[in-house]
């Protein structure tokens, strides 16, 4: 970097950044983001032969990364644009989209559920072993060596279970708790639309 360079990075203020990449309307707090691709076909997974077609994960995963763009306090506006519609109406588009974004949090749902009786199923574990590690104390009296390396390790069994049902639903179900959330309440509008001819 040249010294310019990084004087004009002093000069930007990390507080108002997105403005440097996205139209942001302050007043309704909405931010505009824009995608552009080819045609729709673009946006579909070719593979999946569906009734409505599927989008693919990276243009799901774009939509949802852009919640991440803007401050949280800001609902989107995303405006998809296209070269070619490909016989497809704007209408037709924003109904396959919102069935996608709809399927789309009914199978993160799904598996954020799934997960959560995951990390359920451990707690029972990991209690299983605190009340056999009770219950081997009480019968158990004659002490000893093996009765303390026998604790010891009905004790680790008893934690490990805890600590990873407690990374399973505070860390990694939160984070899927919150893209469903981004994804029911923080848009405003999907649009598509051919692009204007210059």
């Amino acid at each position: 970097m040249k010294t310019e360079d990084i004087q004009q990075l002093k000069n930007l203020s990390i507080k108002d950044i997105e403005e440097q990449f996205f139209d942001l309307d302050h007043e309704n707090r909405i931010a505009h983001i824009p995608l552009e691709y080819e045609k729709p076909g673009d946006m579909f997974d070719g593979t999946i032969m569906s009734k409505v077609p599927k989008m693919s994960e990276d243009f799901i995963d774009c939509v949802i990364q852009s919640c991440e763009l803007v401050p949280k306090k800001y609902k989107l506006n995303v405006d998809v644009v296209f070269d070619d519609l490909d016989g497809y109406t704007e209408e037709e588009l924003s109904d396959i989209c919102i069935k996608n974004i709809l399927l789309e949090i009914k199978i993160r749902k799904r598996r954020t559920d799934r997960e959560n009786r995951l990390a359920l199923g451990l707690c029972v574990i990991g209690l299983l072993f605190i009340l056999a590690s009770i219950l081997i104390g009480n019968v158990w009296t004659d002490g000893g060596t093996a009765q303390e390396v026998v604790m010891f390790i009905l004790d680790i069994f008893a934690t490990v279970p805890f600590w990873g049902a407690v990374e399973i639903y505070v860390i990694d179900s939160s984070e899927k708790r919150k893209i469903i959330e981004d994804l029911l309440r923080r848009f405003h509008a999907i649009t598509f639309r051919k692009k204007q001819e210059a």
